[in-house]
């Protein structure tokens, strides 16, 4: 009988002994991490494909001194952000990125972070410059 009740203690220990502890989690995996736009901007669809939710925490553009932090229930998003020249929503796993038209010869780039949990991700952002 002792014996039993040590091997079951063992494989409960054995199973607690597995579990993930703080900052144990995976990072956000992107189906692009980076994106690249035109000149004329657009919108583009982010996937985090290995959460079912995320959200924005802010972005920072290149150039700026200033942290854009997002917004919580805005224009139907769960967290939604707006830069100068471009803006993010988060929605369940996807994040949709909508980028303005670049009138400028200078390329520009923004960072998004965005988390799951205790979950971290970056989407970094490359606008092209409009060389006419």
């Amino acid at each position: 009988m002792k014996s039993k009740l040590r091997i079951i203690a063992l494989f409960v220990f054995s199973l607690t002994a597995c579990s993930k502890n703080d900052g144990d989690w995976d990072g956000i995996k992107w189906s692009d991490s980076q994106v690249t736009f035109s000149a004329q901007g657009g919108t583009r669809k982010v996937h985090a494909k290995n959460y079912s939710s995320v959200w924005i925490n802010g972005m920072s553009e290149e150039g700026s001194q200033s942290y854009i932090h997002a917004q919580t229930d805005t224009l139907g998003y769960d967290t939604y952000c707006e830069g100068h020249w471009a803006e993010a929503g988060a929605k369940g796993n996807v994040i949709t990125v909508t980028v303005a038209p670049n009138n400028t010869t200078a390329t520009r780039t923004m960072i998004i972070d965005g988390e799951s949990g205790d979950a971290f991700g970056q989407i970094k952002i490359t606008q092209l410059p409009n060389n006419k």
